[in-house]
């Protein structure tokens, strides 16, 4: 074979010498060991795809990496197999592996003898899930049970931390007494939705230990095998008093929460939230739920608080009802100075050309419109199992083209408006410039006015 006829005739163990990053995806053991022959001590980056087989041990193949890649920084692993089937193998690699700092991880994959091997590692500092895809997610069984034993010292040096586990775990892991508190971003995807006490529950935790936290994902993604329950009264869903213990958390750069069904906010709580995070740079708020008969709480307009109050918001995420847009406002909105995109996820919409003139008020130039959902085919079979079958669904694809063709014909009704604007304000230049003339021909006016005065006076006292 080729490699192995590389390895036996390269006159120096470090093949391609200056490679640092190695990506290797195969099909199969065989191809996977393959690998080996370039990796080297240079190499600082590596990510694969695990196999297992009876004729090509993965433990053998994992001895290799930790010979061959010593001073190895980042690692992403991917594996179609279930985490309970190559756990001891990757428990060897991660413990063998003293200068990580960042791991890329399927979500299913950070079971609790994971994360408890992985809080040993004195130098990892970033926990991460890899992208989902339909191969390589693990098996959601593997973390049903998630309680990862902590001790004195764990993760020293940990600044972002990802995993999956049902919400209740979440909370009393996050509760441990050597629980890391100087985490800078936390992300949960939780495995199916709960009861929204126990998320109060969990922010309240997040707001009252975690001080320095600047990032939070709360993540329900929607994959094949989602459990999907009928949409629940509103009174059972998560609801300004649920979110309110992280309005203390006043430093919060990036907050994404999603669930399943629409949220209970109202406009006028977001104006709350939306004073209390002026540091806000991300907001992302269940923009893509699962349809159903009831239409959207929020209108278009549940867009301007965060103008007003969120001054750095980069990207905003809302379900919006958008086939209603409000008549023009005699007072212009206060707009967004640093928006990059505007995602409405799976909201309804109208007529394109008035949500369009709307946005142009609030839009700078190069924001994009963004909408439909992550995961598109999970998307759909999700619904399948949950029996979502009628218009709703089928009108989706419809909003979301109707969405794409806001956002072309958004920077057309920006750029008109900003012209406008500018002829408005040479206008009022101009204005302001005859209105200091007139004051200062009055003025000469009345200078004059005073001397002719003066020299009718020195005429009538004469000799």
């Amino acid at each position: 074979m080729i490699y192995d006829e590389i390895a036996r005739t390269c006159p120096r163990q470090d093949i391609l010498p200056n490679l640092h990053s190695l990506s290797w995806y195969t099909v199969d053991a065989v191809r996977q060991q393959r690998s080996l022959v370039f990796m080297h001590s240079n190499i600082k980056h590596i990510a694969l795809q695990l196999h297992r087989s009876r004729d090509t041990p993965l433990s053998k193949y994992i001895d290799g990496i930790l010979e061959r890649t010593p001073h190895l920084l980042k690692l992403e692993v991917r594996a179609e197999a279930p985490m309970r089937s190559i756990q001891p193998e990757l428990l060897a690699l991660y413990r063998g592996l003293r200068k990580l700092r960042h791991l890329v991880s399927p979500m299913y994959f950070l079971t609790s003898g994971i994360i408890s091997e992985l809080s040993r590692a004195e130098k990892l500092g970033i926990i991460e899930f890899a992208e989902p895809v339909e191969q390589g997610t693990g098996d959601r069984a593997d973390v049903a049970h998630f309680a990862p034993a902590l001790n004195d010292g764990a993760f020293p040096s940990l600044l972002k931390l990802s995993f999956s586990a049902h919400l209740q775990h979440a909370t009393q892991f996050i509760s441990r007494q050597f629980m890391p508190l100087n985490l800078s971003c936390l992300y949960l995807h939780i495995l199916a939705i709960d009861n929204p006490a126990v998320l109060q529950q969990f922010l309240s935790i997040i707001a009252r230990r975690f001080l320095v936290l600047t990032e939070l994902h709360v993540d329900f993604l929607l994959g094949p095998d989602s459990p999907i329950a009928p949409p629940p009264p509103f009174i059972a869903r998560p609801n300004l008093d649920t979110l309110r213990p992280l309005m203390a958390c006043s430093r919060l750069k990036v907050f994404e929460l999603r669930w399943d069904y629409q949220l209970n906010l109202s406009e006028s709580d977001l104006e709350k939230l939306a004073i209390s995070w002026p540091y806000l740079e991300v907001l992302k708020l269940n923009s893509e739920p699962l349809p159903e008969l009831t239409p959207p709480i929020l209108t278009v307009e549940a867009i301007l608080p965060f103008a007003r109050h969120c001054r750095r918001l980069r990207e905003l995420g809302l379900y919006i009802d958008g086939e209603h847009v409000p008549a023009r406002q005699s007072a212009s909105p206060q707009p967004f100075h640093f928006l990059e995109a505007l995602v409405l996820g799976s909201s309804p919409i109208g007529a394109v050309e008035p949500m369009a003139l709307f946005l142009s008020q609030l839009c700078p130039l190069s924001c994009r419109i963004v909408a439909g959902v992550r995961w598109p085919d999970a998307f759909g079979i999700a619904m399948d199992h949950a029996g979502i079958m009628d218009d709703r669904r089928m009108k989706m694809p419809e909003w979301w083209v109707k969405w794409n063709d806001v956002g072309k014909v958004l920077p057309l009704a920006i750029q008109a408006r900003l012209e406008e604007r500018g002829r408005m304000t040479a206008l009022a230049r101009e204005m302001d410039m005859l209105n200091v003339c007139r004051r200062e021909e009055k003025t000469r006016v009345e200078e004059l006015e005073n001397e002719v005065r003066e020299l009718r006076g020195l005429m009538e006292v004469g000799p």
